[in-house]
């Protein structure tokens, strides 16, 4: 590598920095320009109004309204406090505008790439890699979807990614300030969500036992002084002024020291069933049971909708069809990349933290919003995946070349599901009649064919259909569309 060379290590140091900030940029631009073209898009297709009445994001906005007017939250409030306030703040910085609000918090979302590429360079899987990885963020397609919708999980991928590499830095440097720094992101990620509770408490113990440099760092544990102490202080004063508000607030305002009261029996629950609807405490046996089958939900290429449907958007908004990185190809190749750099103790470490998060969500219902948390760190992992299989073409290593290959190619068969035949049938109708609407007639006949090839009624819309074609002049394929559809074409040719 040309910047690499020994004669000015000086300006060499200047030009690998000027670099990277040129590449942060580059991907923040990327990220932040796909989102407005998104946004764009599916307002021009009736898209992005204000939330449904009945959503989870309506009620947030509703509560962040009041919020940003000196309201309170409401007793029993359901959701986090934490992204309710960042709304709030959104609320005030646009006064109120939706779409403005739905794009500042893109803009946010942007820094996603960004710590993806640093996070790739401080695991040391090298700047390709950091840049792929960084790069395949901008082009999966759910978040950049997800960073349009008021829903947490975008700002809460930022956050986990955000602690991963202020933790690594903090471990490297052993410097409070870091320390600090990890446990202010450490309590936005618990605030955002507290399955995160288990999820962040494990490499931090590890990290003060000396267990991540005993078995991840392969180094001797410090001895405990002063200055370990002054690290776990500043870990815990950041944790703790992050998190203490919130609870404090609760306690006093509604009896409880949850983060979140109304949903304090579903903390290490399921939200969703007749036993929690009932007693809001599940039987853990049955949670427990239901474990290999999310697991699977994780893995899969499915993207399981819940307050937003992606695979709806994407029939309405063709760029979400341009970044079409499925979640299961990211898994292959993050795979393939900790194999390739299995010996490394950060990727060891990124390993811990994704299938930490994968258990703790395996005791809920894993919709497809609940793993944007864990796509950053999937797509660094991924980055050095492809890398990797650079790496083995350039030094002719065919044969290991072929196993990731063939390996990553199993496991993308295993995972595939055809989204089509999991889509409810109501959702799918309901694009096909929103085409219609919107005057995109090939598209519309697309899906009306799916919707007859999968059985399901579309007789009605079939009809629609042509009658927009023969409103528009289109008589000759209107009829054609009749012959092909309802086996006849009357009154001498021309489609009623």
């Amino acid at each position: 590598m040309i910047l690499e060379t020994p004669e000015n290590p000086n300006l060499n140091n200047s030009l690998i920095r000027f670099s990277d900030r040129g590449f942060g940029l580059f991907v923040y631009a990327l990220f932040t320009v796909c989102g407005a073209a998104i946004l764009w898009q599916g307002r021009s297709a009736g898209l992005f109004p204000a939330p449904l009445p009945g959503t989870d994001q309506l009620s947030m906005i509703e509560a962040a309204f009041g919020l940003a007017s000196g309201e309170p939250l409401p007793a029993g409030y359901l959701y986090s406090p934490a992204y309710t306030g960042f709304l709030a703040a959104a609320k005030l910085l646009t006064g109120g505008n939706l779409v403005a609000m739905r794009m500042v918090q893109c803009l946010v979302a942007g820094w996603i790439p960004v710590v993806v590429f640093h996070l790739g360079i401080r695991l040391r899987f090298g700047r390709t890699a950091a840049r792929v990885g960084a790069l395949l963020c901008c082009f999966y397609g759910p978040l950049l979807l997800i960073s349009l919708d008021f829903l947490r999980a975008a700002p809460l991928a930022l956050c986990f990614a955000g602690f991963l590499l202020a933790l690594l830095r903090a471990a490297g440097r052993r410097s409070p300030r870091w320390f600090l720094a990890t446990g202010v992101l450490a309590g936005l990620c618990i605030l955002g969500r507290e399955n995160f509770i288990p999820v962040i408490a494990l490499p931090a113990l590890m990290l003060f036992s000396g267990g991540i440099r005993r078995h991840l760092f392969r180094r001797r544990p410090a001895e405990p002084g002063r200055r370990t102490l002054r690290m776990a202080a500043a870990l815990a004063t950041g944790l703790v002024l992050t998190i203490a508000p919130i609870v404090v607030v609760n306690l006093v305002r509604f009896g409880s020291p949850a983060i979140v009261p109304g949903h304090t029996g579903n903390v290490v629950g399921a939200y969703y069933g007749p036993e929690a609807e009932a007693n809001r405490l599940p039987d853990p046996g049955a949670i427990l049971r239901r474990i290999p089958e999310e697991l699977g939900n994780f893995l899969s290429s499915y993207e399981i909708p819940n307050s937003l449907s992606f695979y709806a958007h994407a029939e309405l908004i063709d760029f979400l069809n341009v970044a079409a990185v499925p979640f299961h190809l990211l898994l292959a190749l993050a795979a393939i990349g900790f194999w390739r750099f299995r010996r490394n103790p950060g990727a060891r470490l990124t390993l811990l933290l994704i299938a930490g998060y994968a258990l703790s969500m395996s005791l809920f219902t894993f919709f497809y919003r609940f793993r944007i948390p864990a796509v950053p760190l999937v797509a660094a992992m991924a980055g050095a995946g492809v890398a990797a299989l650079g790496d083995w073409i350039r030094l002719r290593k065919f044969r290991t070349l072929a196993a990731a290959l063939l390996g990553g190619a199993l496991f993308v068969a295993a995972t595939s599901r055809n989204p089509d035949r999991l889509r409810p049938e109501s959702e799918r109708r309901s694009v096909v009649y929103l085409m219609i609407r919107l005057g995109r007639y090939p598209a519309a006949e697309d899906g009306v064919e799916r919707l007859r090839r999968d059985r399901i009624p579309s007789a009605d819309l079939a009809e629609q259909l042509i009658r927009a074609l023969q409103q528009e002049g289109y008589h000759p394929y209107a009829a054609e569309l009749f012959r092909r559809w309802f086996g006849s074409v009357p009154d001498g040719g021309q489609a009623k």
